[in-house]
């Protein structure tokens, strides 16, 4: 049975929006390259699995990590920002992956398409 037209729909708005994203996070951690090496690689990728959310961290988060950002700071007398968060970002991660991953596991397994652990 093929998936209806509306989810195919949704499926192509959400990867066009993800690959979007990290188009946009790409050319401008090439024009600012990040503090830190691999970052230059984890943003572009968070946006590739995060879409405009990570688009939202990145300039949120993201553009405070540049060497450039570190060397204005550094020129004023500043101190660097941290990429340290005020909350758990981990435990939020956690429980939106779980909220969201439970009622397709739960649809599958009755659809019959997942067997039940």
């Amino acid at each position: 049975m093929p998936p209806p037209p509306w989810l195919e729909a949704l499926a192509a708005a959400s990867l066009s929006t993800a690959a979007a994203s990290a188009v946009l996070i790409l050319g401008s951690v090439l024009r600012r390259p990040q503090h830190m090496a691999i970052m230059n690689w984890v943003w572009p990728i968070t946006g590739l699995w995060a879409g405009p959310l990570g688009l939202w961290a990145y300039l949120r988060w993201g553009r405070h990590g540049s060497r450039a950002a570190h060397r204005r700071a550094e020129a004023i007398g500043k101190e660097p920002q941290s990429a340290g968060h005020p909350f758990p970002v981990m435990q939020i991660a956690m429980l939106a992956g779980f909220l969201t991953s439970y009622p397709v596991n739960w649809w599958l397994i009755r659809r019959g398409i997942k067997e039940a652990m």
